[in-house]
């Protein structure tokens, strides 16, 4: 299945004929689509923000182009839900859908909330459709970093989000499980591995096993009582409880290779739980991304915050 024929196949309305007339080379480059009532109709695509009309071209004005209503959000709502909210009630109450392909849909509406935890999100407004990216070979650079003298260093991959933090650790666990490592690989928001409906979407080397949908502290531990891994990948660490079950396998032998959202070494210093996460060097590679270009290296560290030497690429 193309990445075009699965994004707009859970679009509805006009929305869906729209984006059905935008020419298929323009879904392989494009990272987002964004979706919000009353407002122009806007793809990211390659870093550059576009504007579409109602015969799917592509333009960087927003003059003459086309605005998606109420009807054409709800219509597009009802297909994500597969026409039974109450089916998909933990993914409303979450924000998010993941469709086939791994990419994921956000929403925005009014929330509802009670005693302080969300509990359903209604009267969605606006969409944003983040296409995943399946990009083999990106990780190739920075695998000798984090594969060095038989063994896997604890790494971080750091970005601000949109930036390709997720492509690169697929990569990265690829080619950690082809050199022989059995990976665990925990996909809370399937979108690592792209599983739907009981088929995995992107290549995740020849020993990973994968968690799919499961919450990352859950799934740490999981794998790690039933599966014997010797390496752990997740997405997206968040706060204390995160990293609480990163410190368990790093203590149980297991390596991890996760990413994180921020800039630099000292964002992470002031987010909660991390300062204490870095002083005590829980990883031994620290990968930056450009903030403001995809998929692009900015600096490799320590755990400390020190570049490292340059290496050559064992994988060509």
């Amino acid at each position: 299945m193309s990445k075009k024929t699965e994004v707009t196949a859970v679009l509805g309305g006009k929305i869906k004929e729209v984006c059905e007339k935008i020419e298929e080379k323009t879904f392989l480059s494009l990272q987002e689509i964004r979706i919000r009532q009353g407002r122009p109709l806007c793809l990211k695509k390659d870093g550059q923000t576009y504007f579409v009309t109602a015969s799917g071209v592509l333009k960087e004005v927003n003059s003459h182009v086309f605005y998606p209503d109420r009807r054409d959000i709800l219509s597009t709502v009802e297909v994500l839900a597969g026409y039974s909210r109450f089916a998909f009630q933990e993914e409303m109450r979450r924000g998010y859908f993941t469709i086939a392909g791994g990419h994921r849909v956000g929403l925005c509406g009014h929330v509802l909330v009670q005693d302080g935890k969300v509990m359903e999100l209604r009267q969605i407004t606006g969409l944003n459709i983040r296409c995943a990216k399946e990009v083999k070979g990106c990780a190739e650079a920075v695998f000798p970093y984090v594969a060095e003298e038989g063994r896997v260093n604890n790494t971080l991959i750091v970005s601000p989000p949109g930036c390709g933090k997720t492509t690169l650790l697929r990569d990265l666990v690829r080619l950690i499980s082809n050199a022989g490592f059995c990976v665990g690989l925990v996909d809370e928001r399937s979108e690592v591995a792209a599983c739907f409906g009981g088929e995995v979407g992107n290549d995740c080397g020849e020993n990973t096993d994968i968690l799919d949908g499961c919450p990352k502290q859950e799934g740490i531990l999981m794998l790690l009582r039933s599966m014997a891994p010797e390496v752990i990948a997740v997405d997206e660490l968040g706060g204390e409880a995160d990293l609480k079950a990163v410190l368990e396998a790093s203590l149980c032998g297991v390596n991890v290779i996760a990413t994180c959202h921020g800039a630099c070494f000292a964002d992470l210093q002031r987010r909660s739980g991390w300062k204490e996460a870095l002083e005590k060097q829980m990883f031994d590679r620290l990968i930056f991304l450009e903030p403001e270009a995809v998929g692009k290296l900015r600096t490799i560290t320590d755990g400390t915050g020190r570049g490292v030497k340059k290496k050559e690429a064992l994988l060509h």
